[in-house]
């Protein structure tokens, strides 16, 4: 009774979007029942945004780990997510500067030679020496838990700007860069 209820109303819903012989078509189809399950439980874990805004350090998230894998991972906590501007310079992860809105409209990004954003070495000292967030993600999978990385779309407007290669290509940065597409609530 409710699955052929709930057919009928989407083809109801489908009458307005297709014409009478399209949705007798649809019903005469073997359509199967969706297999969706609902997940078990919420994904659980620590976000660096949620307490620290964009500043955190190695040091903040290694001991949020800490303290998740010794007190929430037995009851499902299991990711450690490192938010946005895990690459900016210091200017750039002033939170306070940010709610003040004192902060540099342009922070300057940590970046490599192709313009891929890499952690700030100052904020990530195991991330030294081109090693990246390895060590940091190394030290919360020992601990049994997940690591996660927050990252925007698109491409740094800093690597564009500067026009810097792309990676096994002989193209730069602004060719494929698209200024009028920016984030708007970041840029």
């Amino acid at each position: 009774m409710i699955k052929k209820t709930g057919v009928s109303i989407l083809l109801y819903v489908f009458s307005f979007y297709y014409s009478p012989a399209q949705v007798s078509n649809l019903e005469q189809q073997n359509i199967p029942p969706l297999n969706k399950q609902l997940a078990a439980k919420p994904p659980m874990g620590w976000n660096s945004w949620d307490c620290l805004g964009w500043g955190a350090t190695e040091k903040e998230v290694r001991t949020a780990a800490d303290y998740m894998a010794i007190h929430l991972k037995h009851l499902g906590y299991e990711y450690i997510v490192v938010d946005m501007l895990w690459y900016g310079d210091e200017a750039a992860t002033n939170f306070e500067a940010f709610v003040q809105e004192t902060i540099p409209i342009k922070p300057n990004y940590s970046m490599d030679q192709y313009g891929r954003l890499i952690p700030n070495e100052k904020s990530f000292p195991t991330s030294k020496g081109k090693k990246g967030f390895k060590p940091l993600a190394d030290y919360i999978h020992s601990l049994g838990l997940k690591f996660g990385l927050h990252l925007m779309r698109g491409i740094p407007w800093q690597a564009v700007e500067k026009n810097m290669p792309i990676a096994g290509t002989t193209i730069g940065a602004a060719s494929i860069g698209q200024p009028s597409n920016a984030c708007e609530w970041y840029d």
